[in-house]
């Protein structure tokens, strides 16, 4: 079988593409791979032209897929892959090293691991070093160079790092701890700094609802305990909600939350961090949180 050469498209048309979504536009795109920005435009431009038609378009402050950029994401991060695989076992080289990467808890534990499985099975030389802290101690991590790879939490807008997914927040807690409509709304939070807990607060005060400050902790295991002892409400991602809480009534009224993004951060210098982070954002671009109605 013979295909057309229009349909045969080149890794690097394809890490280019994939750069410029995952950075958020051609200037961080080029510095991630060691390009002018000129050079990644011209990428971009060729790989348009092979399918005809357009690939990406800029939203508010953002550069996303357009439908047919997202049709072909995963063939893409599946085609570099392969060639990364195919790279290493022709020239008789493993990735190796050792990768130090930082993940808030809710991350670490219901997406991490599994990420982490799949990147060990492909690369078995790799050493991993997994910091869990809350998204503030991360970033002072990172910025001190005692991280390669920073994955945190961030308020929809902030521009730090490249955007791994948007991730719903919803209101939970127990039968004991609902407060009626008119009443001040009793949180659960996390401490000052923490992106959730500025969502949460900004929330109350956007729509006028008083609230009081009933427990906190650092830790989402100590969060949920705070919440089934029924000490409070507060809010968690969409794909961390713990199975033994509650989620809120529609009847009592709580205020909207908009939710948080996820977002990463490394070091460009490494390779085999890099890797890594090529590995994340494909499993996290195709592993959508769970909405509720």
């Amino acid at each position: 079988m013979i295909l057309h050469p229009r349909l045969l498209f080149s890794p690097i048309l394809l890490r280019s593409l994939l750069a410029i979504v995952d950075e958020g536009g051609f200037s961080r795109a080029a510095k991630r791979l060691s390009m002018q920005q000129s050079t990644v435009s011209q990428h971009l431009m060729r790989l348009e032209e092979q399918l005809g038609t357009k690939l990406i378009e800029r939203h508010a402050s953002r550069v996303i897929f357009t439908p047919a950029g997202q049709r072909i994401e995963q063939s893409a991060r599946e085609i570099l892959s392969l060639y990364a695989r195919l790279a290493n076992e022709v020239g008789g080289r493993e990735l190796e090293g050792q990768v130090r990467i930082g993940s808030p808890e809710e991350f670490a534990v219901f997406r991490l691991p599994n990420i982490l499985s799949a990147f060990r099975k492909v690369h078995p030389r790799v050493d991993l070093e997994v910091h869990v802290a809350p998204s503030t101690d991360l970033l002072e991590m990172f910025d001190s160079e005692r991280l390669d790879v920073a994955i945190f939490e961030r308020k929809p807008g902030d521009r730090r790092g490249t955007l791994i997914r948007h991730e719903p927040l919803y209101w939970y807690g127990s039968g004991a701890s609902w407060p009626a409509t008119d009443e001040s709304l009793p949180l659960i939070l996390y401490p000052e700094g923490s992106p959730v807990r500025d969502v949460i607060t900004a929330a109350c005060a956007d729509n006028g609802r008083a609230w009081r400050a009933t427990g906190s902790s650092a830790s989402y295991l100590g969060m949920r305990a705070a919440v089934l002892a029924g000490a409070g409400i507060t809010a968690f991602g969409a794909s961390s909600k713990p199975v033994t809480v509650e989620t809120a009534p529609a009847a009592i009224g709580l205020p909207r939350l908009p939710g948080i993004e996820l977002a990463l951060e490394a070091h460009s210098t490494d390779a085999t961090a890099a890797e890594l982070v090529d590995a994340i954002l494909s499993a996290e671009r195709h592993e959508r949180p769970p909405l509720q109605s």
